[in-house]
């Protein structure tokens, strides 16, 4: 493959995110980076128009749009696939029906999690919250990176225990938050907590689930906005 056409990427790099067209190889290469770069700068930025309030619904529909040709060249990456696959609901969602955008964004906030409590249990049972497993993840973040605050809680059986059965009682039980709404703020802190909490096992779900919370409290603020006038 000509050094002109490879941009500094190793195969491996391709190989890894199943990029089945890049590895077509000479310039070929160039031009299938070029077509990905630019569907991500279309998704960003029609993104960045709806959320200014520049032709929202036409916005909305570009990114939805390419997030089907963006997305695909990397998803087959666990850790992608794992953040992006609510996007295209959500998108959805906010074009056919905006009025109701909040509470059908909660929940599919809802069955992420619920599913989530659920994959644990079919994977472990009620084994995955006697602590071992978030003491092996600990344990092997310090070994790979280093991190001594992770080596500090895996020490400590009973710890790991008790924030694994709150972790999978609250995915378990996150529905709650749709039949119960004056009670959505126990599980918005318990999963703010949650993400908190394994900061120090280098898990930083916080960076894409976080934004998800202003989902909850959007209806707060609304309130708090129409009481406080500028």
């Amino acid at each position: 493959m000509p050094h002109s056409c490879q941009f500094g990427l190793k195969l491996g790099d391709f190989e890894s995110a199943n990029f089945n067209l890049l590895l077509q190889g000479g310039c070929g290469v160039a031009h299938a980076l070029g077509v990905f770069q630019g569907l991500g700068l279309i998704f960003i930025a029609s993104m960045a128009a709806a959320a200014a309030g520049f032709g929202h619904t036409v916005a909305l529909f570009a990114a939805f749009v390419s997030f089907f040709g963006y997305f695909p060249w990397i998803v087959r990456l666990g850790y992608v696939r794992r953040k992006a696959n609510q996007i295209p609901m959500v998108l959805l969602i906010l074009m056919v029906s905006p009025s109701q955008a909040l509470p059908a964004i909660e929940g599919l906030i809802s069955v992420v999690y619920f599913s989530a409590g659920i994959a644990k249990l079919a994977e472990s049972g009620p084994r995955w919250a006697n602590g071992e497993t978030f003491q092996s993840h600990l344990i092997a973040t310090y070994l790979l990176r280093d991190r001594k605050s992770a080596l500090w809680l895996s020490r400590s059986r009973t710890a790991c225990a008790v924030i694994s059965t709150v972790v999978l009682v609250w995915e378990l039980t996150f529905p709650v938050v749709l039949i119960l709404p004056q009670y959505k703020w126990i599980w918005v802190v318990t999963g703010v907590l949650f993400h908190l909490s394994t900061v120090p096992a280098r898990i930083h779900y916080w960076i894409y689930f976080g934004p998800l919370y202003f989902v909850f409290l959007a209806p707060w603020g609304a309130d708090w906005l129409n009481r406080h006038p500028w």
